[in-house]
C-alpha cells in the first residue's frame, strides 16, 4: 500500500473503533463474565460483541484481509503470509469489569510478508483519547502529533512496568526488585495501551517482564510508540510470548 492508501485506510479504521469504543464504553455496567479462560483470566459478554462488531466492520473495508483476534470469535486466526487485522476489543478486561477506567480497543494492521505492523489504532474511551499511526506516517493523539519525553536519567524517569504473572510459576524477585531500584518511579497499569502514553511523554519507557503480552494487546500501541520516535526492544511476534521481555524508551533514556 502507498502512504496515501494507508492514511485513508487509517482514517476508515478509527472511525470504526471511535464507533465501538464509544458503544463498549456505554455497555460497562452491563458486563458479566462469559468465557473463562486461564486461571483468573476471562470474556466478558461485551468483548465477545465489540470484537464481532470489530470484524463485521473491518471486513467490509477489505475481504480479503484477514484476522487475528483476541477473542476468537470469528472462528481461526488467518496467521499464514498477507494482511490481517490483529485486534483486542478490550485490553484491559479485568479493569473494564471493575469499572475502572484503564482500558482500551486496539485494532492494527499487520503485514506477515514485510513483518510490518501497517496501521495502528488504541482508542480509550473513557479518557476520550484516541491514537492513530500508519507506517512512515508518524503517531497522533487527538489529531496531535505524539512527542516522547526527554527524559534520560534513570533517577527522574517514570516507568511503567508490567510485572510477573505469579500464578504461571514466573516470578523473579531479583528482576523486579532491580527494575524498582533503579528509577524514580515505577507504576503498572495493566494493559499494553500504555505504550501511547510514553509516545506522548507521559511515561519515559515500558518495561514488560509478565511475558503475557499477546499480538493483540501490543502490535497496534508499539506501532504508536515507534512512529513517535521511541525505540523498542525485546519483541518478536514469531517467538512464543513466554519469551518475550519487551523494553520500549523515549529513545534517550538507557535501560
Amino acid at each position: 500500500m502507498t502512504k496515501e492508501e494507508l492514511k485513508v485506510l487509517t482514517e476508515k479504521v478509527e472511525k470504526i473503533v471511535r464507533e465501538v469504543g464509544d458503544w463498549v464504553l456505554s455497555q460497562q455496567l452491563a458486563a458479566k463474565k462469559e468465557v473463562e479462560k486461564e486461571k483468573g483470566d476471562y470474556a466478558t459478554n461485551i468483548d465477545l460483541e465489540a470484537e464481532k462488531r470489530l470484524v463485521t466492520a473491518l471486513k467490509a473495508l477489505d475481504p480479503a484481509i484477514g484476522f487475528e483476534t483476541e477473542e476468537h470469535t470469528n472462528g481461526q486466526d488467518s496467521l499464514d503470509d498477507g494482511l490481517r487485522w490483529v485486534i483486542d476489543p478490550i485490553d484491559g478486561t479485568k479493569n473494564y469489569f471493575r469499572k475502572l477506567p484503564l482500558w482500551s480497543v486496539n485494532v492494527a494492521l499487520y503485514d506477515a510478508d514485510s513483518k510490518e505492523v501497517l496501521i495502528g489504532v488504541v482508542y480509550l474511551p473513557k479518557f476520550g483519547d484516541m491514537f492513530v499511526a500508519h507506517k512512515d506516517g508518524g503517531s497522533y493523539r487527538n489529531g496531535n502529533q505524539c512527542k516522547p519525553s526527554d527524559v534520560d536519567d534513570p533517577e527522574r524517569a517514570i516507568i511503567y512496568c508490567e510485572p510477573p504473572n505469579i500464578s504461571r510459576g514466573e516470578w523473579d524477585p531479583e528482576e523486579f526488585d532491580n527494575i524498582m531500584k533503579d528509577f524514580y518511579r515505577v507504576r503498572s497499569w495493566g494493559l499494553g495501551a500504555v505504550l501511547c502514553y510514553i509516545a506522548d511523554g507521559g511515561y519515559d519507557a515500558f518495561i514488560d517482564i509478565s511475558r503475557t503480552m499477546k499480538n493483540p494487546d501490543i502490535l497496534a500501541p508499539i506501532l504508536i510508540a515507534e512512529e513517535a520516535g521511541c525505540e523498542m526492544e525485546g519483541f518478536n511476534i514469531d517467538a512464543p510470548i513466554t519469551d518475550r521481555r519487551i523494553v520500549v524508551t523515549n529513545g534517550k533514556l538507557v535501560i
